[in-house]
């Protein structure tokens, strides 16, 4: 799980945020780079505006949501491995 909850409850803003990881894991991990996966997390929230998945309304409100304050629930997966 992700977030401590089935991926089918994810929100946008959390869907955007893992959404933004394969590109580099290990630098836009929100537990050690909060401000950088934040950062992608908007990337992935442009190009899903910029190609009308999402609207203005939806955008500003997913870029606005915080971090998942207990980082310890953003992923729990016995295959996340960090170096």
């Amino acid at each position: 799980t992700y977030f401590g909850k089935d991926v089918s409850s994810l929100s946008l803003a959390e869907c955007a945020l893992l959404c933004g990881l394969p590109g580099n894991p290990r630098d836009f991990d929100p537990r050690v780079f909060p401000d950088t996966a934040v950062r992608r997390r908007r990337v992935v929230l442009s190009a899903m505006k910029r190609t009308k998945a999402i609207d203005a309304e939806e955008f500003k409100a997913a870029d606005e949501t915080p971090l998942a304050s207990d980082s310890s629930r953003i992923f729990r997966s016995p295959f996340w491995l960090t170096t």
